[in-house]
């Protein structure tokens, strides 16, 4: 069996030849037709990364630290955002109730004999309207009858939008 010898110079010179290899490379993208379109996808990736780390930090702060919660009334008008503190066994019935009281804003509601909720208004939105409004919680809908029974975190995130 025959071995090879090993020598660092040998590997060393490799090395460097596949560094000028790569640096050639390099260059010519950067200097040659290939570069402004480099540059435009580079440019591109770092806008697109830095619009998106914006509209995080500034669309849902972080909720958890201050022990609050948000409602968002997505109505004709505009939305309208509230946020408040959440109690202990806070529903998101009772949520809308103080963000009512808190934005001076007019709610209708009805508690049924079998426990169950009926928002007859708001704001002069109703569920006798052609317009249904449409209740979420962290992005997932919830039944308009449930708001009584459904347990608001804190950090959570309340929207109301017309259909």
């Amino acid at each position: 069996m025959k071995y090879k010898k090993f020598s660092l110079s040998t590997y060393s010179s490799k090395f460097l030849n596949l560094r000028k290899l790569i640096e050639f490379r390099l260059s010519k993208i950067l200097r040659g037709t290939e570069a402004p379109l480099v540059w435009f996808l580079l440019i591109l990736t770092l806008s697109i990364s830095a619009v998106f780390i914006i509209w995080s930090i500034t669309a849902y702060p972080d909720l958890k630290s201050a022990g609050t919660a948000t409602l968002i009334i997505s109505i004709e008008n505009g939305p309208r955002m509230f946020q408040g503190e959440v109690t202990e066994n806070m529903t998101v019935l009772d949520a809308l109730i103080a963000s009512a009281a808190a934005g001076q804003i007019h709610i209708r509601y009805y508690i049924r004999p079998d426990n169950t909720t009926e928002i007859a208004e708001i704001n002069g939105y109703g569920s006798a309207l052609p317009k249904n409004l449409a209740f979420y919680l962290n992005r997932g809908r919830i039944n308009s009858e449930d708001l009584n029974k459904i347990k608001v975190q804190v950090g959570d995130i309340i929207e109301i939008n017309q259909e």
